[in-house]
């Protein structure tokens, strides 16, 4: 179930310490074991891991609400 955020989306948060908003997603236990490799992130230099960890936190980059939507 995706939490309610500030922006309107369900798993699109903005941190406040830094103002910019992440991809936050708590996964269901019996399938975050099975959720790992490489993503390729267009906008970010290097590629980010996923470890079968139960919550997926992604940075957008991003302090520009319109653009962390897209992304």
């Amino acid at each position: 179930m995706a939490r309610k955020t500030s922006s309107g989306l369900p798993f699109l948060v903005r941190r406040k310490d830094v103002g910019k908003y992440g991809y936050w997603r708590i996964l269901d236990a019996a399938i975050a074991p099975f959720v790992r490799g490489e993503i390729h992130r267009s906008w970010a230099v290097a590629s980010h891991a996923l470890t079968g960890r139960p919550i997926v936190k992604l940075s957008l980059q991003t302090g520009d609400h319109a653009t962390a939507c897209d992304r």
